[in-house]
């Protein structure tokens, strides 16, 4: 006999006819009508965050004035390159780091009380200089890219997916000269992740095609022998035109001048390459990233001159590429985009392989002006920086990777705005709901709130009025008419937190909720007080299992076991419910019943 009490879950309810469920909104706002179901973009927002950390938003962020820094490892000698994710699967923010000094790959792994779990993954790595994140076996857990500039190696580091990670080594090249830079991306459109990488001392960018296996195998290619120290890459469809392109960054040596240089891929698994110079004329070029830093849908590149302590923007007028001067941080080496405040745009973070310290540029107006924020002078070169929610408060922060000090530290970089909200595009049902309810997933700290509202009518030209507020999911049949929207309002009374929506859910169903038949027989009393026990009868035997849900669609009881053995739920408040009975050949029998207060 199994006696549970409740347990309230986000859940899939299948036996519904209809559902629409959001969970990421980095795609933006589109006005252009009604939906049949939502995307990644919504109608309008203000004083949120959606496009800071995808599949979550927050409320917005302003810059501090005093950032603080958190120390996560000292004596990592010439600590050198960095990265972020959740490696361990834990919903928790990890961090990655490769010292160029100590030929060592270590990884902090985050736990709930703030603290850090430290890992050593090799000591064998010579003069890390480049590293990623990635998924690239494809078996669901993430796994480590490392180029090693003094030992020629590009190095991957697979994951086993246990919550403390034992890692398996692959080389995946040994003769690559000066390896400075991998990322892993899939170049071919196969579905598998490729390698992309930049070998400074023999100016070559290869790219590795995915053959599969285990071990993977992995087919060389160049992309070009023709430019210079290579430094810092970004694969990306610079074009949009559905295959993948190739930025480089090009420091510049004796052999020729620095460059930031575009190739364009022409797709399939051996592409041909079309190069663009977009700057033959910077000193030092060493960073570069792609974004759409004006929101006019085609990307701009930004890159770090080092000789020349400025970042530059590149802007793509149709003929040509324009530079503009974002501003100045001395001996500029690594840029990184990211909205770092939460207003929609895209800022960029930066660092100093001189003695500039840590800072972000804030975008102002559509990246023709910027406003610089320090968040740390000094510190000697600072040799990576990683925009990522460190401390998983639902902002960003910065990881900074100090080379000069071999010191691994985080900044907050700002503090969150009191209120503010999303409305969702409008969802066409299609059909008239007759039981409905609302659901979402959300983290809401104390000194903070989030609550719902929407909108429904018969036409999407006219939706009316916002309904009352909602603080918890809901049934709301009766309410809703074909045409549904909703809007979420946050607020927080301390600048340190905010609630995170992380989805939002909504059901519904045409015909109610109805009973059907099937070679289950499910019976218990209806109506039910106290405790309530189920049993589940079928001809075949075997195993059975039920699942409890509310009107909202929550599940509130699950369990399994074998035909005619009693399941016994206890502690259901007074309400409607529903009880699914199905066995291991998918029969499934479905009915409604009433619990009522003792």
């Amino acid at each position: 006999m199994k006696s549970i009490m409740p347990v309230v879950l986000l859940c899939t309810l299948s036996a519904f006819a209809g559902q629409s469920v959001q969970s990421d909104w980095s795609g933006g706002t589109d006005t252009s009508g009604s939906v049949t179901g939502w995307a990644d973009f919504f109608e309008n927002a203000q004083g949120t965050a959606w496009r800071s950390i995808e599949g979550q938003f927050a409320l917005s962020s302003v810059p501090l004035t005093d950032c603080t820094e958190t120390l996560i490892a000292e004596g990592f000698t010439l600590s050198y390159t960095g990265d972020c994710d959740d490696i361990n699967g834990n919903g928790l923010t990890d961090i990655m780091v490769g010292a160029y000094g100590m030929n060592q790959v270590r990884v902090w792994y985050g736990e709930e009380n703030g603290e850090w779990e430290e890992q050593i993954i090799s000591s064998e790595t010579e003069g890390c200089c480049g590293s990623d994140i990635a998924d690239v076996d494809g078996d669901g857990d993430l796994d480590i890219l490392v180029a090693t500039y003094k030992g020629n190696r590009l190095l991957l580091f697979l994951n086993d997916g246990e919550s403390s990670p034992q890692w398996v080594i692959q080389e995946i090249a040994s003769d690559f000269e000066g390896a400075h830079d991998v990322e892993a991306v899939d170049m071919d459109n196969d579905g598998d992740l490729d390698l992309v990488a930049a070998a400074a001392e023999a100016d070559l960018v290869h790219w590795y095609r995915n053959d599969g296996g285990t071990p993977i195998q992995w087919q060389q290619l160049l992309i070009t022998d023709n430019v210079f120290y290579p430094c810092r890459l970004h694969p990306v469809d610079m074009d949009q035109d559905g295959n993948m392109d190739v930025v480089c960054a090009a420091y510049g040596s004796a052999a020729g001048p620095s460059s930031v240089t575009v190739w364009y891929g022409s797709g399939g698994s051996e592409p041909a390459w079309t190069r663009e110079d977009v700057d033959t004329a910077i000193q030092g070029a060493h960073g570069i990233r792609a974004a759409d830093f004006d929101n006019d849908g085609d990307l701009e590149l930004v890159s770090a001159a080092m000789n020349q302590s400025r970042t530059f923007i590149y802007f793509n007028n149709g003929s040509g590429w324009s530079r503009s001067s974002v501003g100045s941080v001395a001996a500029c080496a690594i840029v990184k985009p990211a909205d770092m405040d939460g207003d929609g745009d895209w800022d960029i973070a930066v660092s100093s392989f001189g003695s500039g310290g840590v800072a972000w540029w804030e975008n102002i107006s559509e990246g023709i002006s910027w406003q610089k924020r320090i968040i740390r002078t000094g510190g000697g070169s600072t040799s990576c920086i990683v925009p990522a929610d460190i401390d998983n408060d639902g902002k960003l922060d910065v990881l900074a990777v100090r080379f000069a000090q071999g010191r691994v530290v985080w900044h907050t970089a700002t503090e969150f705005i009191n209120e503010g909200s999303l409305t969702s595009s409008i969802l066409d049902t299609q059909e008239m709901p007759q039981w409905a309810s609302i659901d979402w997933e959300a983290e809401v700290p104390s000194g903070g709130s989030l609550d719902v509202q929407f909108k429904s009518s018969g036409n999407p030209e006219n939706m009316g009025v916002w309904s009352s507020v909602y603080s918890n999911p809901s049934a709301v049949s009766g309410l809703v008419e074909r045409y549904f929207q909703y809007r979420i309002l946050m607020n927080s009374t301390d600048p340190a937190v905010s609630p995170i929506l992380k989805s939002f859910q909504f059901n519904w169903d045409p015909m109610g909720v109805e009973e059907f038949e099937s070679p289950l027989t499910l019976s218990f009393p209806n109506p039910a007080t106290g405790s309530i026990a189920f049993s589940i009868s079928t001809p075949a035997g075997g195993r059975v299992t039920l699942s409890v849900y509310d009107t909202s669609g929550r599940n509130v009881f699950s369990g399994s076991g074998e035909a005619g053995e009693p399941f016994v739920v206890i502690g259901l408040p007074s309400g409607v419910y529903r009880a699914i009975a199905t066995n291991d050949r998918s029969n499934r029998i479905s009915r409604a019943f009433v619990v009522l207060s003792r």
